[in-house]
């Protein structure tokens, strides 16, 4: 049975009804199902979404999750940015942020939306998840051990922002990379030469062409097109 809340949360709910759902949910530790729970217990309606989201907290219980996983990369990342004097590092994904420990040993996972909780530490090489971690939150820090130039660039392309400051990125080889040339300095990132920044720059230099071709497209010479295409965009 496949269900949505407003903001377009998708689940494929193996259970029925939504008692079904709400009793698989009793004995969670998450604390938004357990306000759910007790609404329910209270007699109290629930709104589509809650009733929805009842659905999804259960499956997602259903679901067998590691418990650790490779975390190595995003590690060394870090090490590299605090070798270099950043502060406070922290990376930015979809409303979760990975940064250090309140301690200074090693690294925390923090779900930023609908309500904080950690959902995941992680010590030298190694992630260690907590129950509430959610499957859309555990693909999402192994995409960014796997590649986390790739998880920068899916993070501009969501946001227009870095996922290492926040700030709005503006020039083609930020917008291509994911991140600042600040940011690149302070992780040892690639930026200007990165895969991401070319292929910028050549989407927006194909698309300044098309529209200097389209202003002079009547009486163009051979010479006076080549000219054109080996000019620099500005």
């Amino acid at each position: 049975m496949i269900l949505r809340t407003t903001k377009g949360r998708e689940v494929d709910s193996p259970f029925a009804t939504d008692t079904e759902a709400a009793e698989a949910l009793v004995g969670s530790t998450n604390s938004f199902a357990q306000v759910l729970l007790k609404r329910l217990s209270q007699g109290l309606l629930l709104s589509h979404d809650q009733r929805v989201w009842i659905h999804i907290l259960a499956t997602e219980m259903r679901v067998p999750k590691p418990t650790t996983l490779p975390f190595d990369r995003v590690c060394l990342l870090f090490s590299a940015a605090l070798a270099k004097g950043l502060k406070d590092p922290r990376i930015r994904l979809e409303k979760l942020v990975v940064k250090l420990n309140r301690d200074g040993k090693g690294l925390v996972a923090l779900r930023t939306s609908p309500s904080y909780a950690v959902v995941a530490t992680a010590d030298e090489s190694r992630l260690t998840l907590r129950p509430n971690a959610t499957q859309a939150e555990v693909q999402q820090l192994v995409a960014l051990n796997g590649d986390h130039l790739a998880a920068a660039r899916v993070y501009a392309t969501r946001t227009s922002c870095c996922c290492f400051c926040g700030l709005e990125l503006t020039t083609a080889e930020s917008v291509g990379s994911g991140y600042g040339p600040i940011c690149a300095e302070k992780w040892g990132l690639p930026w200007a030469d990165s895969e991401g920044a070319v292929r910028e720059r050549m989407v927006r230099k194909a698309a300044w062409l098309k529209a200097e071709i389209a202003k002079k497209a009547v009486g163009l010479t051979e010479e006076q097109l080549r000219e054109l295409l080996e000019r620099r965009t500005p």
